[in-house]
């Protein structure tokens, strides 16, 4: 049996969450950058304009972009992902560095004042 989620898990469990915890009025999505490409379809990607180090999730509520990175138990940060982090913060975006289960995300997103739907806590 698995001690802590992996980073995937957290993620499905994130979105699942989202999914019935976000207000009407906001929208969230996941740019799916991670995982091993053929070289030539990296290329391609990259060339239609995805960039390294784009956060898990993105959600856009009342003109505010808001991203989180996910990670499993013992995950780091790339020198990438700290790079956009950086930048989307000059931007103007709300970035939460590292989330590691969907009970951060919640105190996070109720931080930033995000009227949620529903609890994962009871």
């Amino acid at each position: 049996m698995r001690l802590h989620p992996t980073e995937e898990q957290i993620q499905g469990a994130v979105a699942d969450y989202l999914d019935r915890a976000l207000p009407d009025d906001a929208v969230w999505f996941h740019a799916p950058n991670g995982g091993h490409r053929h070289p030539a379809v990296a290329a391609k990607l990259k060339w239609l304009g995805v960039k390294p180090g784009v956060p898990d999730i993105f959600i856009v509520w009342r003109g505010r972009s808001i991203c989180i990175e996910l990670k499993a138990h013992k995950g780091t940060l790339s020198d990438a992902q700290k790079a956009m982090q950086q930048r989307l913060i000059l931007s103007g975006a709300v970035v939460f560095e590292v989330a590691r289960s969907v009970d951060e995300v919640e105190a996070f997103l109720r931080g930033v004042g995000l009227p949620l739907n529903a609890t994962v806590s009871p």
